[in-house]
């Protein structure tokens, strides 16, 4: 019978102490803070391309799907992969200046494919095969590469976001015989990029020269 009584006891106390530990939680945390204590899941090498438009606009890559990041909680899905043909990953995500629009880089089996949208996903479109998408300062046109498999110029071109134009800057200023190959174009002005090239003839691409072109958009001159 004591033992009885003894069991009871216990089983009375430790109903006493849960009851006073959820009472000081009740008490002392709100729900809320419970909420905020739930942070979303880090990202990892696939979600590796984030751009923030002067602290205003977070755009990140997260499982196969490009995401404007409202809140530490929240986020707003802007394109899925599913969208888009023979789709492997996103990168070189960037968000124009103005932030209303958005460039990136599609990779596929094969070639990368250059591709823009507004910043809520309307509009998405297929521009051009390319890499390294960079806004200029107006948020009027975007200046990458284009995209080559084989031995060849790599070039760098601009889109105009509103007419849908494309303009290959340097193809007609490359000396016949030679293979130039830019890298990521720089915006120094709205008119203005900068890019690093590496040059060789053809049949010798093991003497190579470099420089920097200085190209106006508006005229077409190139400076090396």
């Amino acid at each position: 019978m004591s033992k009885i009584l003894s069991s009871v006891y216990t089983f009375i106390l430790v109903g006493i102490l849960f009851l006073g530990c959820s009472y000081w939680i009740y008490k002392n945390i709100e729900f809320k803070d419970l909420i905020d204590s739930t942070t979303i899941p880090s990202k990892t090498s696939e979600n590796a391309d984030i751009n923030d438009t002067n602290g205003k606009i977070n755009i990140e890559v997260r499982n196969s799907n490009i995401v404007k990041v409202v809140s530490p909680t929240v986020v707003e899905p802007i394109i899925s992969g599913n969208e888009i043909e023979n789709f492997e990953s996103f990168s070189d995500v960037s968000v124009s200046s103005d932030g209303k629009k958005v460039c990136f880089i599609v990779h596929t089996i094969t070639p990368l494919w250059l591709y823009v949208s507004n910043i809520d996903g309307s509009s998405l479109r297929k521009v051009d095969l390319g890499k390294n998408c960079i806004w200029s300062p107006d948020s009027k046109y975007i200046a990458y590469n284009n995209y080559t498999s084989d031995v060849s110029t790599v070039s760098v071109k601009i889109y105009n976001f509103d007419t849908g134009e494309i303009k290959d800057l340097i193809r007609s200023h490359v000396k016949s015989g030679f293979i130039r190959v830019y890298s990521t174009p720089r915006w120094t002005s709205n008119t203005m990029i900068e890019a690093l090239y590496s040059e060789f003839l053809q049949s010798n691409a093991k003497d190579q020269t470099f420089g920097t072109s200085a190209i106006n958009i508006e005229s077409g001159e190139v400076l090396d």
